[in-house]
């Protein structure tokens, strides 16, 4: 269901958007309307056309494309593709009554500038150095007090809750997290830990019915990391 939204003087004078088409400039406009309170949406194509130009002959992919990047961002996590609206919170005030936002966010991914046919970016996970605290306790990853941000820490618990979602045995989840957080904390290690649970559920153990809690594994997935002999 589409939501109000309110468009500034500035918008129609603005130089950037002066060099797309005017289908695209109505497109963006278009999905201010249909995304979350987070400036996010699923990037669907054919249902974003028929909500947008219901009555018109146009190329969405085209348009978005043409939008990429510079006014949107889309990207794909576990092959389900999104879209970001770029500094969609600096533009825009949701209602406070709006649910918060089910899909995963930008931030918790880098880009290895691999594009499809759609044009939208593949996604790992943004896990540079200690997730623990910022450089000096400070900046964006922490707020000072040698704590994760809230954002940070929402986006340590997507990425737990992404592969405890595919661990059999789902018990000890609050202990399985610690270790998450303490040893997880790269893009290597969030790498590793995904070879580390696929070795371990292709293993004898787990085909003769011996499944580990899962706080046991997560503190021991590392020896994981090479298949048996």
């Amino acid at each position: 269901m589409g939501r109000i939204r309110s468009i500034k003087p500035d918008f129609f004078l603005d130089y950037d958007l002066s060099k797309i088409t005017i289908w695209a400039r109505m497109a963006f406009i278009g999905l201010w309307l249909y995304a979350d309170r987070e400036g996010r949406m699923r990037d669907e194509v054919e249902k974003l056309k028929a909500l947008i130009f219901p009555f018109d002959r146009v190329d969405m992919n085209k348009i978005l494309n043409d939008l990429d990047k510079k006014f949107i961002t889309r990207y794909s996590i576990s092959n389900k593709k999104y879209i970001q609206i770029n500094n969609f919170k600096v533009h825009q005030r949701p209602h406070h009554t709006e649910k918060d936002s089910e899909l995963p966010p930008l931030q918790i991914a880098t880009y290895d500038n691999k594009q499809d046919g759609s044009g939208d970016t593949e996604a790992t996970p943004c896990l540079n150095g200690d997730t623990r605290v910022g450089k000096e306790g400070k900046g964006k990853e922490g707020n000072g007090n040698g704590q994760p941000s809230v954002d940070r820490e929402k986006e340590i618990e997507y990425l737990f809750n992404t592969i405890w979602s595919k661990y059999p045995r789902k018990r000890g989840r609050a202990p399985a997290y610690r270790h998450f957080k303490k040893t997880v904390t790269s893009v290597d290690s969030w790498k590793d830990i995904n070879i580390a649970l696929t070795t371990y559920l292709e293993s004898k153990e787990v085909a003769d019915g011996y499944i580990k809690y899962g706080s046991t594994w997560f503190n021991e997935w590392r020896d994981w990391l090479e298949p048996d002999p």
